[in-house]
């Protein structure tokens, strides 16, 4: 298929016109926007072996008291996802035997396991949507194994986990690919441009598709509320995301501009943030040892104090300190640094707000280097060592050798990748703002390459001869994110195989 008919200075929508016009049509299918929302299987397995979902008062479907001991241990040979697993049924003890997941409960007769005695000893069916009648599923030998569901308890909208999960880090992810696709291009003239415009598509796409879906969840909030929520989201990492996503939740931005005096110097103002989100994170200590070094009793006292004046003005109740992960988690990036760096982004644009800040950036630079407008964009949420959190990873603890920055480089252009471009797209295009919207599409165009992870790396396996060949191609970040759509859509995708498989149509026509 040519596609360089369908590249232009915007953000394209070539990608959808790609998979439209070359996906395999299978009675029921609902086209691309179905398509869109479809969520892979191997991501209801994260949420199952992660088990990122509320634990209190479990229920199979058939209302029996559930109690998850073991999710048990990923299999990533043939048969069900998980072994071994242990589970418990009130009123009986444990027992111990094979899970086995799908999006949907449909899916255990549609992938013929109820015929197929390698799922005789599964204890429990787990599916995102229970979408039939039926409370038990039954196996070749039929015995009734009882179905548990998902939905109503996970710790997020799917759609977001999916953004968010490192999918490609887990065992087993897309493990029955053929690497057809990079077959057929070694038969196509031009091979490698061809792929490389393909893989700018589908940057596109992974934008465009995150505006869609913002827009979609923004249920009146501003842009300036979406813009704070996503980057408290994002500083929280993998461990952490939920916790960040429910501070504000609790503490909105409205409650921030009504708490915060509007006239005070930024580093006061950000001190009353950082005591406001630590007292609501519950995460500002109650008693500190006798040891403790005078800098730091006079810190908390303060934040203390400031809390004290503030806390009868939140509607909501502090978290629990025990909600918030520190195991794991590299010191420097501990929550309370991250709040810490927060309050200072916050502080620094209360006034103005955070999305008039980042259209003043992009104004500052016109007529210059698309890569110095990303960089004006990053340097708004890269945040040095500043304040009492350069130095320390906790409160009273071993102070650093030297100041350590608070959101450095990496996690800004994060943010700015993933949920700025998407917004300042949504603006651009409500705004029928056609000159904002080809400059961030050239910000984004001339961007390089971030550092890789498990899924770029998988679909360098699947794509590239080697090494060398992929880092020849995959020279912006806008062609990395064009391979996690393609991920998404191709060899993550539970309802497709590489048969028929979209982009390997695309490359054959």
């Amino acid at each position: 298929m040519d596609i360089e008919q369908l590249m232009n200075d915007l953000f394209s929508d070539g990608y959808r016109e790609v998979l439209s016009a070359c996906s395999v049509r299978e009675p029921g299918d609902e086209g691309y926007e179905a398509a869109e929302r479809k969520i892979p299987e191997s991501l209801v397995r994260c949420i199952w072996f992660d088990r990122m979902f509320a634990e209190d008062g479990l229920e199979t479907v058939d209302g029996t008291p559930v109690t998850i001991a073991s999710p048990g241990r990923w299999n990533v040979e043939a048969g069900p996802d998980f072994r071994d697993a242990e589970i418990s049924f009130a009123p009986l003890t444990s027992t111990r035997g094979d899970i086995e997941v799908h999006v949907r409960a449909s899916h255990w007769r549609r992938h013929g396991h109820h015929e197929d005695p390698g799922y005789d000893n599964v204890v429990l069916h787990v599916a995102l949507f229970v979408d039939t009648p039926d409370k038990h599923v039954k196996t070749s030998a039929g015995k009734k194994v009882p179905q548990f569901e998902l939905k109503d308890i996970i710790q997020g909208e799917p759609l977001e986990l999916l953004d968010s999960i490192d999918i490609g880090a887990y065992p087993g992810a897309a493990k029955n690919i053929t690497k057809r696709c990079r077959e057929l291009l070694t038969r196509r003239k031009n091979a490698d441009t061809w792929l490389g415009r393909f893989l700018d598509l589908a940057g596109d796409e992974r934008v465009i598709a995150r505006s869609r879906r913002l827009e979609e969840s923004l249920a009146g909030r501003t842009l300036d509320r979406a813009l704070y929520e996503g980057m408290m989201e994002a500083l929280g990492y993998k461990a952490n995301k939920e916790q960040f996503k429910e501070l504000a939740r609790n503490v909105g931005l409205d409650d921030i501009r009504r708490l915060v005096p509007p006239d005070v110097p930024e580093e006061d103002g950000a001190l009353t943030i950082q005591a406001l989100l630590f007292g609501m994170a519950g995460l500002l200590p109650a008693d500190l040892p006798e040891s403790t070094d005078p800098e730091t009793e006079e810190y908390v006292d303060t934040l203390r104090t400031l809390w004290g004046q503030m806390k009868s003005n939140l509607k909501q109740k502090p978290m629990e300190a025990d909600a918030w992960s520190f195991s794991g988690v590299r010191p420097t990036n501990f929550p309370v640094r991250r709040i810490a760096g927060a309050s200072y982004i916050l502080a620094s644009h209360l006034e103005t707000g955070l999305v008039r800040a980042l259209l003043g950036a992009i104004e500052s630079t016109a007529g210059k280097k698309s890569r110095v407008g990303f960089r004006a964009l990053e340097k708004l949420f890269t945040q040095p060592g500043r304040g009492y959190w350069a130095q320390h990873c906790t409160f009273g603890g071993k102070p650093m050798p030297r100041p350590m920055s608070l959101v450095g480089k990496e996690r800004a252009t994060a943010i700015v990748l993933n949920i700025v471009l998407p917004l300042l797209l949504l603006h651009a295009r409500r705004e029928e703002d056609i000159a904002l919207e080809r400059k961030l599409h050239a910000m984004y165009a001339s961007h390089g390459k971030m550092a890789g992870n498990s899924v770029t790396r998988f679909m360098r396996g699947v794509l590239f001869r080697d090494e060398d060949h992929a880092v020849e191609i995959i020279k912006t970040a806008r062609r990395q994110q064009g391979l996690y759509q393609l991920f998404r859509d191709c060899c993550d995708n539970a309802e497709a195989t590489c048969r028929t498989c979209f982009f390997a149509r695309a490359i054959a026509e």
